[in-house]
């Protein structure tokens, strides 16, 4: 199993402190209490973004300010960066925020290419 991150195990322990707290609260009234907590919790998710670019060499700082600068122009929004080093992707690079990707890889190139070779 994955490890949880730093706010995953705030959630889970505030969540958990919540229905201890709120035992003797009737079940309607924590219900509504935690869907409240819960959208607190989704609301501050929506407004912590990250963005995770994987290339096949370092970037440099240069390049990293870029990135994200260009991130905050398309998204309209603050944006962190993290970078990670993939050796495995060949060249190129692939930016994911959330469920966003786009894969700008020699891998996926020639995954793609073979993918159409083989149709």
């Amino acid at each position: 199993m994955a490890k949880l991150t730093k706010h995953a195990r705030g959630f889970i322990h505030d969540v958990v402190s919540y229905i201890q707290k709120e035992k003797h609260v009737h079940n309607d009234q924590a219900i509504g209490g935690l869907r409240k907590l819960l959208s607190k919790v989704s609301k501050d998710a929506e407004d912590d973004v990250t963005a995770r670019v994987y290339s096949a060499v370092p970037l440099t700082i240069a390049e990293k300010s870029l990135i994200q600068q260009a991130l905050i122009k398309i998204s309209g929004r603050d944006i962190a960066l993290v970078s990670a080093v993939k050796p495995s992707l060949l060249g190129g690079m692939k930016i994911q925020i959330r469920d966003w990707v786009v894969d700008m890889t020699f891998l996926k190139t020639l995954q793609n290419m073979s993918h159409i070779l083989m149709e």
